[in-house]
């Protein structure tokens, strides 16, 4: 989003948000700094900017335009009154991953039984990338039926993860923002699993430059982590442990690679 800002009766900018941040933290500009942004009704204020309401307490909003209109003197801008402005929050990029990845684990594992009840070999990859994408698409619908209905997954509830919309009354995400929620982190945090390691990488340092991770962003979903349980971690490793082994007791002997040959083998693309 790109931000003009009104300073010493000037007109600046336009503004990256992650620019508007860093000059809040340094005290240079404050909540009541006259601001406009594309669609704004007016100039208004840092604090009725969507991108940066949730760093202050008492947050507004108000409709939208088109040009910014010409600079006023900053006496005529209606300030905003006790506004108070809150450092970003910590993103919590490990405890979230590992809430996310034990989700994704357990959604995997059922993948295989599926694969397994076709008669399929689940340690073989699925060749067909646009199959192997299509087996995840439930993935995004559960998840963002249980972000909708519980406001919680699994992963989240063991590692203290929790999301909540500031505009919505119960703190729940509502079931379309839920759903485009999930296929955003699926896309960009996870690269659909196919380009895992760099999509990680990339919504990391985007994540650190904006200050939330890209699919918060645009609701301004509030993320918080409590301090780790040691009996819930516990339960967390339980769980996936004995998920792998009631899946490894599914899949027969025979389609078990014995050795890392065999393996190498399996895994290795079949030729027409």
């Amino acid at each position: 989003m790109k931000i003009w800002l009104l300073e010493d009766g000037k007109r600046t900018g336009p503004f990256e948000t992650y620019e508007v941040r860093d000059r809040l933290s340094k005290d240079e500009l404050n909540a009541e700094t006259p601001a406009w942004y594309e669609n704004a009704p007016g100039w208004v204020t840092l604090a009725d900017v969507p991108s940066l309401s949730g760093l202050f307490v008492n947050q507004s909003s108000h409709v939208a335009d088109e040009e910014p209109p010409a600079a006023q003197d900053e006496s005529e801008i209606v300030a905003s009154q006790g506004w108070q402005y809150q450092e970003m929050p910590p993103l919590h990029p490990v405890q979230r991953f590992f809430a996310r990845f034990f989700d994704l684990t357990l959604y995997t594992h059922a993948v295989w039984l599926f694969r397994l009840h076709n008669g399929e070999n689940p340690f073989i990859p699925v060749e067909n990338s646009l199959l192997f994408v299509a087996y995840y698409i439930p993935y995004i619908i559960i998840d963002a039926l249980l972000m909708h209905y519980l406001g919680t997954t699994p992963g989240k509830k063991l590692l203290g993860i929790e999301v909540s919309a500031p505009t919505s009354a119960n703190g729940r995400l509502g079931l379309g923002e839920a759903v485009v929620r999930s296929m955003r982190v699926w896309i960009m945090g996870f690269g659909m699993f196919l380009i895992t390691p760099i999509a990680l990488v990339i919504s990391w340092l985007m994540a650190r430059k904006i200050g939330k991770f890209i699919w918060d962003l645009p609701r301004n979903y509030n993320v918080t982590a409590r301090p780790l349980n040691t009996t819930k971690l516990l339960l967390y490793i339980f769980i996936l442990m004995l998920s792998s082994f009631l899946l490894s007791n599914a899949i027969p002997a025979t389609m078990k690679p014995a050795t890392l040959e065999q393996w190498a083998e399996m895994m290795r693309p079949k030729k027409d």
